[in-house]
């Protein structure tokens, strides 16, 4: 991997990590969202699904992935991972998702099916339980590789592999960076 992707990854590596100095702090959950705070997480969404539709999101000058649809299923995954990290209890980081993931999603697509969004809450909740197993270790950088194999259709040793990655990784970073921040300044502002 070449140094300005390994800069960016490590940018964004995990809540939980800290040099081996530090002490371990645990990381204070919330008891729960507002209904502001609910509201503009669906804000968000939108606009990342509108991000997603316009083309700016996502997208590749060199190379066109053929399913890929993964990233934005990949953003609706991150929401609950970031919500089962902050909030006590994973029931409830699945409520709010309910509350925020299928209004949404009806909005962009009316006709989605609730067999459809039930697909989508089983694969958030895979990779929510990668994400939690490497909590303390980066969990970003556990799952981010996934949506991207899944939307070229491709595994690690593709011989594309290294030009895929080479040319998507950076915007993957950046594009998922808006998410990872918008989110933050909603949850844990300040």
């Amino acid at each position: 991997m070449d140094a300005g992707i390994s800069k960016l990854l490590a940018r964004f590596r995990g809540t939980g990590q800290r040099a081996a100095s530090e002490p371990e702090q645990a990381r204070v959950k919330l008891a729960s969202l507002t209904d502001a705070q609910v509201n503009s997480l669906r804000g968000v969404m939108r606009e990342r699904l509108d991000g997603f539709a316009s083309g700016r999101l996502y997208t590749f000058e060199e190379i066109v992935p053929p399913d890929r649809v993964q990233f934005l299923w990949f953003e609706f995954s991150l929401l609950l991972c970031l919500l089962s990290t902050d909030l006590e209890f994973a029931s409830d980081a699945e409520g709010y998702w309910r509350r925020i993931a299928p209004p949404v999603l009806r909005e962009f697509s009316p006709d989605i099916s609730n067999a459809r969004l039930d697909e989508i809450m089983t694969a958030a909740r895979g990779y929510r339980d990668v994400w939690i197993r490497h909590e303390n270790d980066g969990p970003l950088a556990k799952i981010l590789d996934l949506p991207m194999l899944a939307a070229f259709d491709c595994t690690y040793d593709s011989k594309e592999y290294p030009e895929i990655l080479r040319i998507s990784a950076p915007k993957i970073l950046n594009d998922n960076a808006g998410f990872l921040n918008r989110y933050t300044s909603i949850v844990r502002p300040g």
